[in-house]
């Protein structure tokens, strides 16, 4: 059974996430009905999509397990890094991304895929608990560059309980407070 959602539907029988998004008519507007994309990830599984396939982010990731949490943040602990946006990419992804979103060639943008931490030596003590909390698994885990749009743009699960004042502190950290993560190994199939 498919439950639908904003843009997506979750089957919890066969442990299916998928994401939807309708075809446009041409005119400007999405026609009800079409379908234009659909992105289906098993959720039993750690199996990436296939090489050159996106989803609703660009670089073909799941865009749930890249989102912050109100709860992870509340027992004060993410254990994952976390979905961000970037202005422009180049043509070009790294592993586990499947896709890029760019026609640039210039090596000064990242890929789609890239992982980059926050380096250990910022100071995020004097940021509000739930922006510290962030910002401590950004420095654990990082960030993955998953689509373009806004700067550095984290995404969180709505939820009623953020403080949005606490989060707009983030906006002290710059991405020239980040490095690029070590690679990881490739697993083999």
């Amino acid at each position: 059974m498919l439950r639908p959602g904003k843009d997506g539907c979750g089957d919890p029988t066969r442990r299916q996430a998928r994401r939807d998004r309708a075809r446009s008519t041409g005119q400007g507007r999405d026609q009800p009905g079409r379908l234009r994309r659909c992105a289906v990830f098993d959720l039993r599984g750690n199996r990436l999509r296939p090489a050159g396939f996106t989803s609703a982010d660009a670089a073909g990731l799941p865009v749930v397990p890249g989102l912050v949490r109100y709860e992870e943040v509340a027992a004060g602990r993410i254990d994952d890094a976390i979905r961000v946006t970037v202005p422009h990419s180049q043509r070009r992804y790294l592993w586990p991304a499947r896709h890029f979103a760019s026609s640039s060639t210039d090596a000064a943008l990242p890929p789609m895929g890239l992982r980059l931490r926050l380096n250990a030596g910022v100071d995020i003590a004097k940021l509000p608990a739930q922006a510290r909390v962030i910002a401590q698994a950004m420095k654990t885990y990082g960030v993955i560059v998953a689509d373009n749009g806004s700067a550095w743009y984290l995404s969180g699960a709505p939820d009623d309980r953020w403080n949005n004042d606490a989060l707009r502190a983030l906006a002290a950290l710059h991405g020239t407070d980040s490095a690029r993560a070590a690679a990881c190994r490739v697993p083999r199939r």
